[in-house]
C-alpha cells in the first residue's frame, strides 16, 4: 500500500511538473529520455508480439491495414524520392516542424511519422501531431492531411 501511494503522490508531483515546465529543459534530455526509455520499451512489445505467435502477428497486420484505410493487406509500394519531396514541402508551407518518420518494429509492422506545429507566433507553444501508415509516405500523407485539417477547423473558430 505504501509503495502505491508513493508512485501515485510521486506522478502527481512528477507529470505536472514536466508539462508546466518542459520548454525550459534542453532538447537533448527529450532524445536521451526517448533512447533510455521508449527504446527498450518499444524493443519490449516488439518482441513481446513476436512471442504471442503467428495467429497474434496475422491479426496485428490486419488490424494495422485497417487503420491505413485499406480493406485487404497490401504490399508497400515504391517510394520514389519525387513523391516524400511533395509531401514534405506540403509539411513545411503548413508550418510543421521537427518532422521525423520511423518504422515500427516488427515485420510489416508499418511507419508513424511525427511532426510539431507552432501554435502563437512566437512557436513557444506547440501542438504535436502524430499519424501511422502502411510506409513512409503513406505515414507523412496522413500526417499532412491531419494538420491541414486541424488548421481548417481553427481557422473556423477564430
Amino acid at each position: 500500500m505504501k509503495s502505491r501511494s508513493f508512485l501515485l503522490i510521486a506522478l502527481m508531483v512528477v507529470v505536472p511538473a514536466l508539462a508546466m515546465f518542459s520548454h525550459h529543459l534542453p532538447a537533448g534530455l527529450f532524445a536521451t529520455g526517448s533512447r533510455l526509455l521508449l527504446t527498450p520499451l518499444i524493443g519490449w512489445v516488439a518482441s513481446w508480439r513476436e512471442a504471442a505467435g503467428s495467429g497474434q502477428t496475422a491479426r496485428v497486420a490486419r488490424v494495422e491495414s485497417l487503420v491505413d484505410g485499406d480493406p485487404v493487406p497490401m504490399a508497400p509500394q515504391a517510394i520514389t524520392e519525387a513523391d516524400r519531396a511533395v509531401v514534405r514541402d506540403g509539411l513545411r508551407d503548413a508550418g510543421a516542424v521537427g518532422v521525423e518518420c520511423r518504422q515500427l518494429p516488427g515485420a510489416g509492422a508499418g511507419h508513424v511519422a511525427m511532426a510539431r506545429v507552432a501554435l502563437d507566433a512566437d512557436g513557444q507553444l506547440q501542438r504535436v501531431f502524430q499519424a501511422a501508415g502502411r510506409d513512409a509516405l503513406a505515414a507523412e500523407r496522413r500526417l499532412l492531411e491531419e494538420i491541414t485539417a486541424w488548421q481548417a477547423r481553427r481557422a473556423r473558430s477564430e
